[in-house]
């Protein structure tokens, strides 16, 4: 995956977190967060497997 699928899969969610947090509903914030986190960490491994060892 390049890095611009990466930033984008991590804007949407991103945004969709927001848009939870935003119509006050207690668990929609909880599971988007969630999906959010993944997403991040995905990217991060991704970079980190990417790069030259010791």
């Amino acid at each position: 995956m390049d890095n611009v699928n990466r930033l984008w899969i991590i804007t949407a969610e991103g945004a969709a977190f927001a848009i939870a947090a935003r119509d006050m509903n207690e668990e929609a914030p909880m599971e988007t967060a969630a999906v959010l986190g993944k997403a991040i960490s995905n990217a991060m491994l991704e970079v980190f497997d990417g790069m030259p060892g010791e």
